[in-house]
């Protein structure tokens, strides 16, 4: 008898822990599933994937910035102060199209009315699937929180990582306003060094072509699927709001692979497909910065072949308040030609 009461209570004292861990995570709720921030508590904005999708869902914006690893530096207080919104930063690094806007989504079947968008196009991420998400080839991405089965929360609310993702709570005011999506996802003082050096520490073994290559009739296709059911059909959806999209100015570096590897071409054929195609419908800004040749190939900006220092993004959202480097349908056939001049006679061997 004793022994089956010591069981008893041992299960009941289980029973318990299990009861105060669950409602502390869902009360605090640190990654937004089920609600705001809780006034006068300090929430710490760390994980994109974890909490993106309860920002999205909870928050008071009416603008966003969105994108992969080249958005992550932007700060909202600046195109706040440019375009006079109020924004959160909903980045996913190596993201392809189909999570960000499935994101976007979110954001859009929210409260918020939301005039403004800006968003990365990544080359790498306009040639992908369609229906490419990172839990396809990510087993650790927390699908439970974005889909709407109360069942699998048990893998949040009994989550020790969740438990253990914060501190005790800290009074600091309101935790909406404490959410800092200045340095939200921004990695520059985890990658601070730049320079030629570092740049081409990152360039792999380059298969060099003695062909230049051009986007097949599959391609053209796969594009086109990947452009218009994601990103297209969700700027129809919301014609009140406008898109602020470009393509990342990656370096001279990135070109210097894509000459030798024999894709530059295609590269450029992308890029104009996608200005034809945006340039259709009126809420669709797009800026091409590759004109920027004195940017282009100055290696002190960049940490790899990609990847540029925070000044960059800075001086994205100024030409985007400016106009500056807009895609028009007067100009975008002579930049394809700028651009086809000068990255395929770039002097790469003595760069």
């Amino acid at each position: 008898m004793k022994t089956k009461s010591w069981i008893i209570g041992y299960l009941a004292i289980v029973l318990a822990g299990f009861v105060i861990i669950g409602s502390y995570n869902a009360v605090i709720d640190p990654y937004f599933h089920y609600h705001a921030p809780i006034d006068g508590l300090f929430y710490p904005l760390n994980h994109e994937r974890c909490q993106n999708d309860g920002i999205a869902k909870h928050f008071t914006y009416d603008a966003v910035i969105s994108g992969t690893s080249m958005a992550e530096n932007f700060k909202t207080s600046e195109l706040d102060e440019l375009f006079g919104t109020s924004s959160v930063k909903l980045p996913f690094s190596g993201a392809k199209f189909r999570e960000l806007c499935d994101n976007l989504r979110v954001a859009f079947n929210s409260k918020n009315e939301i005039k403004m968008v800006v968003l990365s196009m990544d080359q790498y991420a306009i040639l992908a699937d369609e229906k490419l998400l990172v839990k396809d080839y990510d087993e650790n991405l927390p699908t439970y929180l974005y889909d709407n089965n109360p069942f699998n929360d048990v893998k949040y609310l009994l989550n020790k990582d969740v438990l253990f993702s914060r501190s005790i709570p800290i009074s600091i005011g309101t935790a909406e306003g404490s959410a800092n999506f200045d340095a939200y996802a921004n990695w520059m003082k985890y990658f601070s060094e730049t320079g030629r050096e570092r740049v081409e520490q990152s360039i792999k073994q380059i298969n060099q072509s003695d062909t230049f290559v051009e986007l097949t009739e599959l391609e053209k296709k796969k594009f086109y699927d990947n452009i218009r059911s994601n990103f297209i059909s969700l700027a129809q959806s919301n014609p009140d709001t406008a898109f602020y999209c470009f393509l990342p100015p990656y370096s001279i570096a990135q070109w210097r692979v894509w000459y030798k590897e024999g894709s530059i071409y295609k590269q450029i054929e992308t890029m104009k497909l996608l200005m034809e195609e945006s340039l259709q419908y009126e809420n669709i800004r797009l800026f091409c910065f590759y004109s920027e040749t004195d940017m282009i190939t100055d290696y002190d900006v960049y940490r790899d072949l990609q990847h540029y220092i925070e000044p960059i993004n800075s001086y994205i959202l100024q030409c985007m308040s400016e106009n500056k480097c807009l895609v028009t349908k007067g100009n975008y056939e002579s930049l394809i030609d700028q651009m086809t001049d000068f990255y395929t006679n770039y002097d790469y061997e003595n760069d």
